[in-house]
């Protein structure tokens, strides 16, 4: 069972799948700048697409509430999967900057209605990738974390498409959601970037 994704900027195609998908939050080709926007309560924002991925940064420099507060700084990547019927999330692709490790912290948000215990797989361009056990389940989805040795890393920036292959509860097919790497690799460099700016 697979969820087609039907991207906004192109064509529009008939799908016979009722779980229609459209890919969100990247609309354009080519990276959209944005120079960082500073609020009077100290806070900074960069929002900046490149593909299909769209990084986020935000910085808080603790000049609320007297300056009490330390300064905080959050910076992410992300493709988002929604229903093109209803609009719900369906799945989250989110990669985090690196902190303190070498490996790149990533979570998957999927939707509900999976056999929580048989995890999930990720493929790149139909090879198996890695696999990974839920975590938590949110308001929001259910939950898995990932952290992307180099080999993995490279793989998803050399490759088409990653697929999130998982398992449903009244199914014995497996549900696939396919989330384009279109833009990862420089998502990613302009991460690093920005978190280090951010810091």
């Amino acid at each position: 069972m697979r969820m087609a994704v039907r991207q906004l900027f192109r064509p529009k195609r008939r799908l016979r799948h009722p779980w229609r998908l459209a890919l969100t939050g990247s609309m354009l080709a080519l990276a959209c700048f944005s120079p960082p926007a500073l609020g009077q309560d100290g806070r900074k924002s960069v929002a900046e697409t490149y593909g299909d991925w769209t990084v986020n940064c935000q910085h808080r420099d603790g000049a609320q509430n007297g300056g009490e507060q330390p300064p905080v700084s959050m910076c992410q990547m992300s493709q988002q999967l929604r229903s093109s019927e209803t609009g719900q999330l369906a799945l989250a692709f989110v990669v985090t900057a690196p902190q303190t490790s070498q490996n790149s912290d990533a979570v998957i948000i999927t939707p509900f209605g999976l056999k929580l215990s048989a995890g999930i797989l990720v493929e790149v361009d139909g090879i198996g990738l890695l696999k990974a056990p839920f975590r938590t389940c949110l308001p929001s989805g259910c939950t898995v974390s990932l952290s992307l040795n180099e080999p993995q890393f490279m793989s998803l920036s050399n490759g088409q498409k990653a697929t999130i292959v998982m398992s449903a509860l009244n199914s014995d097919k497996p549900l696939r959601m396919d989330v384009s790497l279109n833009g990862f690799q420089a998502a990613h460099k302009r991460l690093d970037e920005l978190a280090r700016e951010f810091n």
